[in-house]
């Protein structure tokens, strides 16, 4: 994958099809989960895999069984998972259209989503438009809205909230006070 060539917002064009294992018969390769939303109660993912058909690698959907390149669009997330027992990490270039426009809006949809921001650069939790949105709080029998972020140091999610009355993110079990999370580029987080 050239990182300068202009690239298409698909999977081949995100990713490319030389980067990752693909898989072989005794030798499993990389699976990419890309959350779908729309997928049964709460959402689901569809799992992709490259596979050589005889002309090179191509992406094959692994639950339809088919040969597929499906759109990759901006803030749309996804997780790599390599083989058990993979020995060699992987060093990927991600590739894609700087966004140009100032304002993207991307739909919440009830139950989890898992998301990306879609510019190349970071944002604080508190610089996101969720809370100005319409994001809501939890309140007596009607649970908020939540944010989940990965923290590497502890290997857990942090879990966070929104505050009354200064409408800020504040992390559930903590002193209400708001956090300073950022979210960087290439990271995605849960909402729900």
């Amino acid at each position: 994958v050239d990182p300068f060539d202009q690239a298409d917002a698909t999977l081949e064009g995100v990713l490319g099809t030389d980067q990752l294992r693909v898989d072989a018969k005794g030798a499993p390769g990389d699976k990419v989960y890309i959350w779908d939303p729309s997928q049964g109660v709460g959402g689901g993912y569809d799992i992709y895999k490259l596979t050589d058909q005889g002309s090179g690698p191509v992406w094959f959907h692994i639950g339809s069984s088919v040969v597929s390149n499906p759109p990759v669009e901006a803030g749309d997330a996804m997780w790599i998972k390599s083989p058990v027992g993979s020995v060699d990490d992987l060093e990927l270039t991600i590739t894609g259209q700087a966004v140009e426009s100032t304002a993207v809006t991307t739909p919440i949809v009830e139950g989890f989503q898992l998301m990306g921001y879609p510019f190349s650069a970071k944002i604080a939790v508190q610089d996101t438009d969720f809370i100005a949105d319409g994001a809501q709080k939890d309140a007596k029998g009607a649970p908020g809205d939540k944010m989940y972020l990965w923290d590497a140091s502890s290997g857990t999610y942090k879990i966070l909230i929104v505050k009354d009355p200064d409408n800020h993110w504040s992390e559930v079990g903590g002193d209400g006070s708001a956090v300073a999370d950022v979210v960087g580029i290439g990271e995605g987080f849960w909402y729900k």
